[in-house]
């Protein structure tokens, strides 16, 4: 069994980024000559789509008729695997994320993500860090969602770890509108402590919007307020 599922985890992997490169290339050139960024999120949309159930992999979305199509949101979710950033972009409108700052140079792919929203940031250097609040908010005024992971990488057990403040700050001074939104089932399917793919069900689920424009709400507070409702959500 873990033999197997280890061999489905090469294959998968090894697809999803020769597809990255062969796809994904004419996809962005493509977009580039026309001008037509969104080819790019349809591409990335429609492999996902078709790649999880090859592998036996099913997607249960709820709340989705919570999002207001014409809307941008900062999405704010739980990371259990690598397999979450596929899930995004297949099943939570292909929001934008945050990258180092050294993917910016590379050849097309940069470009490609810059164009789709994305923001690069040079965690070594405080004065960039200090413009990302910015950033994120020009993405989203572009009309991009925009997702962040609070806990600030994987969970190699399920389990929700703590969330840190900053990207709350970002969302309650800029007045955003931050959804929570809970995933299970990504981290038992593909888990950042073992290199083995197995099928199985994923659970993503859109809580409810909360909006930050009036300005009264409290960076710390909002933080604990959506990591308490991820973590009654996922138990």
């Amino acid at each position: 069994m873990r033999f197997l599922a280890g061999i489905r985890a090469i294959v998968f992997l090894s697809l999803v980024f020769g597809s990255v490169v062969l796809i994904g290339f004419w996809a962005i050139l493509a977009s580039a000559i026309f001008h037509k960024p969104i080819w790019m999120k349809h591409v990335g949309c429609w492999y996902s789509r078709i790649a999880f159930p090859v592998f036996g992999i099913k997607v249960v979305r709820q709340g989705y008729e919570k999002l207001e199509k014409d809307k941008s949101y900062l999405f704010a979710s739980n990371h259990q695997s690598f397999l979450d950033i596929m899930l995004m972009m297949g099943w939570l409108r292909f929001p934008a994320f945050l990258a180092k700052k050294e993917i910016a140079s590379w050849p097309l792919f940069g470009w490609a993500m810059g164009q789709m929203g994305c923001v690069f940031v040079d965690r070594s250097d405080r004065r960039d860090r200090m413009k990302t609040p910015q950033r994120i908010q020009d993405s989203l005024d572009m009309g991009t969602d925009f997702c962040i992971f609070p806990e600030g990488t994987r969970s190699v057990d399920d389990k929700l770890l703590p969330f840190q403040n900053g990207a709350f700050h970002i969302a309650t001074d800029r007045g955003m509108t931050l959804v929570p939104v809970a995933i299970s089932g990504t981290g038992r399917i593909l888990n950042k402590r073992g290199f083995r793919l197995f099928p199985g069900t994923i659970h993503l689920t859109i809580l409810d919007p909360i909006d930050l424009s009036s300005g009264t709400h409290d960076h710390k507070e909002l933080a604990r307020q959506v990591e308490s409702s991820i973590a009654a959500h996922l138990q």
